[in-house]
């Protein structure tokens, strides 16, 4: 029997790598169905490679939080984006869909309830998108990386069948990954020094990049760094690390990514003594896997509204990470938090005990058998 999985949402790593995730998992294992997954959401802005995934491309639709022409510019397409999403369906009519969130994914939800197929979402973060938070009147189930998830979502739905998961991270790469003697060579990494490892998410993150080189001369000196900038901001990065370094001895320290896959990030993340990064859940989730102290500098209220901040408090809550938010965003402060974690093991120690408290395993696994046992449901067994 042939089934077929829409899987909708936006279009960062966020949402594209869980779903990776979320389909090596349903391939581990034979349920008797033969599987056609397919994308149906805007092209990716960061590389990913489509491989079990047949993508259909939908315009990119975004409700800002601030006064942008663009965002009048976006109403006007609605209509394609509505007509080409019912074409898609009748051409390809699925047998259940899988939502990460994101705006054009309210529309791929929608359409599908008012076809009765099964909708099923899975919200990363601790509050909420808008999308998710209107599609949840047209999902069966809906699936939560944070507990207190819940309590924002609205009264009159909460019957609904909820289920804690966490974050469909890639368990099975991390627990295998190792960062050998050839890595070392490699990368040119002294195994001896602390390093720390710096994420700005899979579109970079221009506020990290600004204030990391205005203190890279003092880091570089004590501690080796290896810097993800994304694709988008490498050139500048490159070009502004290179004046900064020029005559710095220690410039060897500092190592410089446009973008990196799944394993070389885990490699990664398997020697890093701190990470410092947005407070995206999927991050937050890996270097909670990983139990390493982070420092979270999540995007601003005005951009994506409040949660990244959110997630980052959360995860605060459990002492397994310190939170700097824009307004407070200092070179000395920053350089400060670095060093009073760096220097001091017993908060080391608690941030990595409060980053296993945290972390909820399994996630794929769950969502994969709540997957199956609609398809059960509704389709019977082969």
């Amino acid at each position: 029997m042939v089934i077929r999985i829409f899987f909708t949402g936006g279009a960062t790593g966020g949402h594209l790598l869980p779903i990776q995730n979320i389909i090596n998992e349903i391939k581990k294992t034979d349920y008797g169905y033969d599987f056609e997954f397919y994308w149906v959401g805007p092209k990716p802005k960061f590389p990913f490679e489509f491989k079990d995934l047949k993508p259909i491309f939908l315009p990119d639709f975004k409700i800002r939080r601030y006064f942008s022409l663009r965002t009048f510019l976006d109403f006007l397409i609605l209509p394609y984006i509505i007509l080409k999403i019912f074409f898609v369906f009748y051409i390809k009519m699925p047998n259940i869909v899988f939502s990460k969130g994101g705006s054009v994914s309210f529309f791929v939800n929608f359409i599908a309830y008012i076809l009765n197929i099964p909708v099923l979402i899975h919200e990363s973060d601790s509050i909420p998108g808008l999308s998710n938070k209107f599609s949840i009147f047209f999902a069966e189930t809906i699936f939560l990386s944070f507990k207190n998830s819940i309590d924002f979502f609205p009264k009159k739905v909460k019957n609904k069948e909820f289920i804690l998961v966490g974050h469909p991270i890639d368990e099975d790469l991390f627990s295998t990954t190792k960062f050998t003697n050839e890595d070392y060579e490699k990368f040119k990494i002294d195994p001896s020094k602390k390093t720390i490892l710096i994420l700005g998410g899979s579109q970079g993150a221009q506020e990290i990049n600004d204030i990391i080189f205005e203190i890279l001369k003092n880091l570089v000196k004590k501690y080796q760094i290896i810097h993800i900038t994304g694709k988008n901001l490498y050139e500048d990065a490159k070009a502004l690390s290179n004046f900064i370094l020029k005559n710095i001895p220690e410039k060897e320290n500092y190592h410089l990514f446009d973008f990196v896959d799944q394993k070389t990030l885990a490699k990664f993340y398997s020697i890093a003594s701190l990470v410092i990064s947005r407070a995206g859940s999927g991050t937050i989730f890996e270097v909670a896997f990983w139990q390493i102290p982070s420092i979270l500098i999540p995007l601003k209220k005005q951009i994506v509204g409040i949660h990244q901040i959110k997630n980052a408090l959360e995860y605060l809550n459990y002492g397994a990470c310190r939170v700097i938010e824009s307004e407070n965003l200092k070179p000395n402060i920053l350089l400060f938090n670095i060093e009073e974690i760096l220097q001091n093991q017993k908060e080391i120690e608690k941030m990595k005990l409060g980053a296993k408290n945290f972390y909820i395993p399994g996630a794929k696994r769950k969502i994969v058998e709540v997957i199956i046992r609609k398809l059960e449901y509704y389709y019977g067994k082969d």
